[in-house]
């Protein structure tokens, strides 16, 4: 049933604050990341002809920490917040504000400290979570910042699946140390957080690295919202040391064998040249006149990508990394 109830939503994560105004009519569900669709659009919405001067708060609740969004169906909101060491899932009544049920589980988590700038995360300190959750089939789906991937009833709140792969490993002591950058403290250790008494920066804790693969690190903890293809959820418990997707199956949680790792797909001639008719394959669809920023990622991708535009489209602002689309055409 779609949501009918007249409000526009703000959620102001950093304020630790969630807030509903009443405002245009929303005639739809917003389950996910960037709507219903992931696509940033909203279909069957007409702009108001002339917005209202101000808006009316109907209610407000104190939300917890995080910068994860809140998603919308039936007539519930649902969120994924942090209080203390506790990642908190919840779900509330979209016209009342009422709590309708809410989850907590203990995961302590230490960020990277260059990710704890208060002026950015006031309150979380940089320990998330960051993924939006994601509402399909009566199940919502929440991924943490140390890589929680759950699975609750959306009308009970009972929690039906949890999966926790390369979870942080957290010594008994921490030792601390100034990131590598030149200065006369580089290498040295330290036995408290602080700054680095030559150049400033943040002292950094060693050996953050998961207890299940060594060698890839959580300093920075997930982000990216959980997905749905077929009858899998996709989770993407990576970082920026190395990418790493897992497909787990939506109704029992069990670990797919999908096979994600993309950078021996790209060093395969084939496995390139498939990928390449995807990308061009979903330009084609946008029907956009430029396509900007299209990040490869691997240097192996470029060539298989550019080289069957034909007529579609122009290559320009080429580099190791990025390629730029332009279509050709009069207008472009």
């Amino acid at each position: 049933m779609p949501l009918k109830t007249k409000i526009m939503l703000a959620s102001f994560a950093i304020a630790s604050q969630f807030i509903v105004f009443s405002a245009a009519s929303f005639a739809q569900n917003w389950p996910q990341w960037r709507v219903p669709h992931r696509d940033g659009h909203l279909e069957e919405f007409s702009a108001p002809a002339r917005w209202p001067d101000s808006l009316k708060k109907v209610w407000s609740i104190a939300a917890g920490a995080g910068l994860s969004s809140p998603v919308v169906a039936q007539d519930n909101v649902y969120l994924l917040t942090r209080d203390g060491e506790d990642e908190v899932v919840s779900c509330y009544q979209i016209s009342s504000g009422e709590r309708v049920w809410q989850q907590r589980y203990r995961t302590p988590f230490i960020p990277n400290p260059q990710a704890v700038i208060t002026r950015f995360f006031p309150v979380s300190q940089g320990k998330g979570p960051f993924a939006t959750p994601l509402v399909h089939n009566n199940r919502l789906y929440t991924l943490g910042i140390d890589r929680v991937l759950s699975c609750f009833d959306v009308k009970t709140g009972d929690l039906l699946w949890r999966h926790h792969d390369l979870k942080q490993t957290i010594p008994e002591k921490i030792v601390y140390a100034c990131a590598p950058c030149g200065c006369a403290e580089d290498a040295k250790r330290f036995d408290a957080p602080g700054n680095c008494p030559a150049c400033g920066m943040s002292l950094g804790p060693l050996g953050m690295e998961t207890s299940e693969q060594v060698g890839i690190g959580n300093y920075y903890g997930a982000a990216a919202s959980p997905l749905v293809a077929d009858n899998f959820l996709i989770a993407n418990i990576g970082n920026p040391e190395a990418g790493y997707l897992i497909a787990f199956d939506l109704a029992s949680g069990k670990e797919s064998d999908h096979y994600f790792d993309m950078k021996p797909t790209m060093f395969d001639p084939e496995g390139a040249g498939i990928l390449a008719d995807l990308i061009h394959a979903r330009i084609a669809e946008t029907d956009a006149d430029i396509v900007g920023g299209l990040e490869m990622g691997a240097v192996p991708l470029i060539t298989p990508v550019s080289r069957p535009c034909g007529e579609l489209l122009e290559i320009g602002n080429m580099t190791d990394a990025c390629l730029r689309f332009v279509h050709a055409s009069p207008d472009a």
